[in-house]
């Protein structure tokens, strides 16, 4: 009789446990990755994931994300975030954003500009700590007319 009774509890917990429902889009992503180093001990590693959107053909979202590091310890952790849409003839940007800015050790980060133009999108600040040298940070993505971000 226990058995059946744990059966018949196991089963209503299956049945009656709700499911995570995801709100965006399913999409089939690639991911790029590569370091740098930038001399006086500074690193930069830089991950790109690009994610194809599986309901629109002609759209593609893509985050650049670079962590900066002195002497092996994060300082920085930096990403911008582009949705670009694409007809083989041009691409533009649908939407930007800088989806993550986290500094550490006393370290900051002074933007000079955001912005986008046509298929690209650009982020440039540098890093700056008192008594270190400041940390130049540049980056782009940047969408062709067949959808290759970069």
């Amino acid at each position: 009789m226990k058995k059946f009774t744990a059966i018949i509890v196991l089963l209503a917990i299956l049945f009656t446990t709700a499911t995570g429902a995801h709100a965006t889009e399913p999409t089939a992503a690639t991911t790029i990755c590569y370091t740098e180093d930038l001399g006086n001990g500074f690193a930069m590693e830089t991950v790109l994931v690009i994610s194809d959107s599986i309901v629109r053909s002609n759209t593609r979202t893509a985050e650049k994300q670079r962590t900066f590091t002195y002497k092996d310890n994060v300082i920085a952790i930096i990403a911008i975030t582009g949705t670009f849409s694409y007809n083989g003839t041009s691409c533009s940007v649908i939407s930007k954003s800088i989806s993550r800015l986290d500094t550490y050790s006393g370290w900051s980060f002074s933007q000079t500009y955001f912005s986008s133009e046509g298929g690209a999108i650009a982020l440039v600040g540098e890093l700056n700590k008192f008594l270190y040298p400041d940390v130049p940070v540049s980056f782009s993505l940047v969408c062709d007319n067949f959808g290759n971000v970069s």
